[in-house]
Parts: structure tokens; sequence; C-alpha cells
């Protein structure tokens, strides 16, 4: 049999129920019939004048066409593949593929394809095509073989795979800047100390003075600096006690005002019957900063920025246990904004400390490490979404606690 016309499918032909059949056929219909209507794998048959005869239940079941929505590959074709580039290109990889067989003898040469269903969803597919020879003239097979779920599988596997291991490398940056920042505010405690001894020998209007409170100053900024990357490693100090977050960020909302400035619209947006959490009144409120001035940034001009608060469970399945949280039950703090949106590249990047794509003069590129750092060493995550052009969303889930005795 000559291949397909370019404007034709090749989906293929079997007797239906009832059907008059050939009788060179006869000898092999039962036991055909018997196996492709209990395989659970999609066929179809076609014959020689491009009609559908025969769809197999999977083949029903899995794309949700009836042999009456498809009794033709004309009806086959703009329905399976909608986008009229695409079409062509399957049109023509496939004849080729078909005349190749036809013409070497070799088997038909498998295709990835993806299968518009009836219900619009896309189905990545395995298909084949082969002529039943001469016991059903005309005829030709056509396998789909579905391999949707698997497809999404090995994606889902390769996303928690890369989240794992961008887990893992910022769990090792935090416990060596945790380790390197821990010695060095040793170390500036020390010049600290010895700088305000020594400025209270000097003469205060000296040029000496004068020195020394410089080097003050710059010892001071670089302990904000290392307690920063201490909260990164995990390694920050403080008094953790049960709170209300919608208390303790409602009580903040002042501050959190002044941070995104008179341009940007900063609402409030708090879950009733919050889930208390233990956390430093301090450390939740370096997250609510640097999550503000974060989406503050991400605004070019006028904007939103949104502070919420609502209950999670996580199980297995959820995005954010991918991101190295525990299934449970977590108190989360979300800042979305509508800013420019974060690109995919930069997004790998995002919690490691020091990396910015601010001017030198605008930022250290510690918020974000710190805001991440806070979270684990409470326990929790961070999680972010971003598309670009429309703005960023982070998630700060911190674990539900109960309430001191």
């Amino acid at each position: 049999m000559a291949p397909p016309s370019k404007t034709d499918t090749v989906l293929l032909r079997m007797p239906g129920v009832g059907e008059k059949r050939e009788e060179h056929a006869s000898a092999v219909d039962a036991p055909f019939r018997a196996v492709i209507e209990a395989s659970p794998i999609p066929f179809a048959l076609n014959d020689e004048h491009a009609n559908i005869t025969y769809l197999n239940p999977e083949f029903v079941r899995t794309f949700g066409y009836a042999r009456e929505d498809i009794p033709t590959l004309a009806d086959w074709w703009p329905r399976a593949y909608p986008d009229p580039a695409y079409r062509a290109w399957v049109i023509a990889e496939w004849n080729d593929r078909f005349e190749e067989a036809q013409r070497t003898g070799l088997p038909f040469a498998p295709m990835e394809l993806i299968v518009c269903g009836a219900d619009g969803s896309p189905h990545d597919v395995i298909a084949y095509a082969a002529s039943l020879g001469t016991a059903m003239s005309g005829t030709h097979l056509v396998v789909l073989y579905d391999i949707t779920k698997e497809r999404r599988l090995a994606e889902e596997q390769r996303r928690l795979q890369d989240h794992l291991s961008q887990a893992q490398r910022l769990e090792s940056i935090g416990r060596l800047a945790g380790g390197i920042a821990h010695d060095f505010n040793n170390m500036l405690g020390v010049i600290l100390g010895r700088t305000e001894i020594a400025l209270k020998h000097v003469d205060p209007s000296g040029e000496l003075h004068a020195h020394l409170g410089e080097i003050r100053d710059a010892a001071r900024r670089s302990a904000e600096l290392t307690r920063q990357l201490l909260a990164y490693g995990g390694r920050q100090s403080g008094a953790p006690r049960v709170i209300d977050p919608n208390e303790a960020i409602e009580g903040s909302m002042h501050v959190l005002r002044l941070i995104v400035g008179e341009t940007v619209t900063l609402r409030w947006r708090p879950q009733d019957d919050i889930w208390l959490v233990k956390i430093d009144l301090v450390q939740l409120d370096q997250i609510l900063t640097n999550l503000c001035a974060n989406a503050r940034d991400a605004i070019a001009d006028a904007g939103e920025v949104t502070v919420r608060t609502e209950n999670a469970t996580l199980s297995h399945g959820d995005f954010a246990v991918g991101e190295g949280l525990a299934p449970g039950e977590y108190m989360v703090i979300e800042v979305a904004d509508d800013g420019a949106g974060i690109q995919p590249d930069v997004l790998r990047h995002l919690f490691e400390p020091f990396f910015t794509t601010k001017q030198a003069d605008k930022g250290h590129g510690l918020g974000l490490s710190t805001v991440y750092g806070i979270a684990r060493q409470n326990d929790g995550g961070v999680s972010v979404a971003s598309t670009v052009g429309r703005g960023s969303v982070f998630r700060v889930y911190l674990p539900r606690a109960v309430p001191d005795r």
C-alpha cells in the first residue's frame, strides 16, 4: 500500500462490532480483536480510503474521542493537532517515515508526538504504524502509546532532585558562612571594645579621635553584616517564644510602609485563626523588612506589595516539601509584589549570600539569604515563584507551635 497523502493521517482500521468482515481476514479477526480490545495501549485502524474504522476501548478512554467523533482521518487530524504549524510538521514527518518503511522494508520509526485530547488536554505519546499484511489487505495499525504520566513523573523527579541539590548546596554554604562569621564576630568584638577604650583616652577634638570614630563605625557596619551571615548559617542567637504572628506583623506595618515608600501601596491580608509560631521577634522583623525591601526594589515606580498570612498543611506531594520542608503544619508569611519579576537563571542563586543583581551601592546581597537562614534556623523554609514582567511571591514557612504552658 502506498503511504498516505500529504493531507491524510494514518490512523488505522479494524471492522467494528457487527460490521461485515472481509472473507480473507476472518481467520485472524477474532483473536486479533480480543487482544486489541483488552490492551492497555491505545490502538486504531484505518483503511486505504482514509476511513478510521476502529478505535479500541483504551484509545477512547485515553483521548476521549469516540469513533463517531473522528470517522475519517480528515476529522482526526485537526482535532489531534490543532496548531497548524505543528500539524504540518507531524504530517510531513509521518509520511517520510512511512515511505521509508515501505521502501526499505524496515519497521516504521516511532515518533514522539503531543496529541490533543477531546477535552483539550495534551498527551505525550510515542506513535507507531504498521501494515497488517495480506490477511487484512489495505488496513494499517497505529499505536499511540501514552507516556504522559511517565513524562510528568520524570520531570517531577528531576525538579525534586534539582531542589534537593540546591538545598544541599545552600546548607553547605550556610555552614561555611556561619563558621567564618562566628570567628569574625569574635574579632570584631575585640576591635570594637579596644576602639571604645581608645576613644576615652584621646582628645575628642583631635584628628586621632576622628580616625578612631571611623574605625568604630566601620566595625559596627561589619558587625551588622556578620549578624546577617550568622542568621544565614543558622548560628544567630535569639530568644524564640510562642507568638501570634498576626499581632506581631500588625505591629510592624508602620515601619514596613516606610520601607516600601510612598509610591508603593502596602496591603495587609491576615488570615483569621492563624496558627501560633515560635520565633524570636527580632528575627521575624528581619524576615519582614528584608522581603518588603526586596519587593520595593523590584518595582520600578508605582506598584503594590501584599503581605499575607495563612495556615498550610504540607504533604509529600507539595511543592514546598520539595524545597526541603518536612510534611506538617506551617504558618505561612507571603510577600507578593507586582514588580519586574526574576529571571529563571537568577532564581537558583537567589538565597546565596552576597549574590545580588543590584548595583554595588544598592545592596550587599544578604537580605534574602538572611530570610532563608532564619527560616531554616527555625525549622522552616522559603519558596519563591516569579514571572518576568508580572512580579514575585515569596512564602516563608514556619512550623506551627503550641502555646507555652
